[in-house]
């Protein structure tokens, strides 16, 4: 396995190979927990889908950020950098939010379109996204080149 290193963050965790990081935020994992299955509920509610299970929801959301908080541990063995669609040159693709694991949970709504309607189907996901100076500063221009959050 290549020399990755791992670090704890005030509000998160980051493991790297040296190039790039990989950041965990702890904010975001607490707020899915917390929230997924009131969405569900509120999912199921507005759109009268009988086949949503907020319990399901919880239980792939606790299993994805599980996931993610196993990825930046030193004690996990996984070396995600060896997964990733890195560019030939070794860092992250410009402007990709790339996919590190789907559930099964999912649900759709048809919207009308100009001749026809089609269906649009959401998943739980993470995902890597750019990271931002600031994190929440999401000009194009204060990008971080180097790190990706999760």
């Amino acid at each position: 396995m290549p020399n990755l290193t791992y670090n704890t963050l005030p509000n998160g965790r980051i493991v790297s190979n040296g190039k790039l990081t990989i950041m965990v935020l702890d904010d975001n994992l607490t707020d899915i927990r917390t929230k997924i299955k009131q969405e569900a509920i509120n999912i199921k509610n507005e759109f009268n889908d009988k086949n949503i299970d907020p319990d399901a929801w919880q239980t792939e959301a606790d299993r994805l950020c599980d996931l993610a908080d196993r990825i930046v541990s030193p004690n996990s063995g996984i070396d995600i950098f060896e997964y990733l669609p890195l560019t030939k040159s070794g860092t992250f693709p410009k402007n990709k939010n790339v996919l590190i694991a789907r559930s099964k949970c999912r649900w759709g709504a048809t919207w009308c379109g100009a001749s026809n309607d089609y269906p649009e189907v959401q998943n739980l996901a993470i995902r890597l996204v750019p990271a931002y100076d600031g994190v929440i500063n999401w000009l194009h221009d204060n990008r971080l080149d180097d790190t990706m959050i999760m």
